[in-house]
């Protein structure tokens, strides 16, 4: 079983999608529950154990043997699934921030009220202030807070990680399959799929406040890690 890992707008449901077509993977996008407001519990300092992770958490021992994989969308319970499940196999996308910003602005991210705007993590210790940024800076800013979790869990858990800038993923995709352990069945098919860039964004519009230079201040810590550790893992 494996598990991939990202803020979103990073490459996914391709990814997903693609291997379960031409893989001997059966490999879900996102599937429900997708324990989002456990990880935003667990991010607030709240109590997070939910009877639904626990249920979750059991789906996934049931699944360890299997030729099974999922893109997976709350970040700071990884450690929950390496423990539950220890032979996972973790793949984590990330983006470049600036691109995930124009992408996720395209997807209406902070402007829906939905699940995923609902259970939004940011960092805390913006407290009141984060209400008074511009949309390109919140964004930005989730950004922050997601990776952060990501390469937390990649630094520190024991489990098979690997970390991948995510560009162009049919240049990248044979280093990802033989990390997650999949044969591909149709190399070919694969890279005509992963070309045609399902679910790419469909505008390009700039949210309010994008200021590159200014979110490149926000990001660039993290970025900087995540480069670093991608390097170390390869």
């Amino acid at each position: 079983m494996f598990i991939i890992a990202s803020s979103g707008r990073s490459g996914t449901l391709a990814l997903c999608q693609g291997l379960s077509q031409f893989s001997d993977h059966r490999v879900l996008h996102e599937p429900e529950p997708r324990l989002l407001e456990e990880a935003f519990l667990k991010h607030s300092g709240q109590p997070y154990e939910t009877a639904v992770l626990r249920e979750r958490l059991v789906y996934f021992r049931a699944r360890s043997a299997e030729k099974y994989g999922e893109s997976f969308r709350a970040p700071n319970l990884l450690g929950e699934i390496a423990r539950a499940v220890p032979q996972t196999r973790f793949l984590i996308l990330v983006r470049d921030p600036l691109e995930y910003v124009i992408s996720a602005h395209s997807k209406n991210v902070f402007r829906k009220n939905d699940e995923f705007d609902r259970t939004r993590i940011v960092p805390r210790e913006l407290g009141d202030e984060f209400a008074f940024l511009s949309l390109a800076e919140r964004i930005a800013w989730h950004w922050v807070a997601l990776n952060t979790y990501l390469l937390e869990f990649a630094e520190s858990d024991p489990a098979p990680v690997r970390v991948v800038i995510a560009a162009d993923l049919d240049q990248q995709a044979d280093e990802m399959i033989d990390h997650l352990g999949v044969r591909v069945t149709d190399r070919q098919g694969l890279r005509l799929f992963l070309n045609s860039r399902p679910n790419s964004k469909q505008s390009s519009d700039m949210p309010d406040g994008f200021d590159p230079g200014k979110l490149s201040v926000i990001t660039a810590r993290v970025w900087k890690r995540a480069a670093e550790i991608a390097r170390a893992k390869a």
